[in-house]
């Protein structure tokens, strides 16, 4: 059986998903590390973590969105999965 997945909430999805990476990326990795600003990030940007949050809730209603047609009731569970996957692989990048 072939499944139609709506493709414009996939794409909204993982630009929001690669929006939430860089800001993490900018906010663990780019301050500290190259830009040698000594504050903590939500000190030193404080709307950093407010977009952070939004394009997150923004990305999972997407990726539910467009993939529903495949998963069916299943698709939060999925999509739960991914995300928090993709989030939490920066715990096994090595520290610099």
């Amino acid at each position: 059986m072939l499944f139609c997945i709506y493709s414009p909430f996939i794409i909204l999805g993982w630009i929001s998903l690669v929006i939430v990476l860089s800001l993490f990326f900018y906010g663990t990795i780019y301050l500290p590390r190259i830009a040698h600003i000594d504050l903590p990030f939500d000190l030193y940007n404080p709307t950093l973590v407010p977009i952070a949050t939004i394009t997150t809730i923004i990305s999972f209603l997407a990726f539910i969105i467009g993939l529903w047609p495949a998963y069916g009731l299943l698709t939060p569970l999925v999509v739960i999965i991914e995300l928090m996957g993709s989030i939490f692989i920066w715990h096994f990048i090595p520290a610099i």
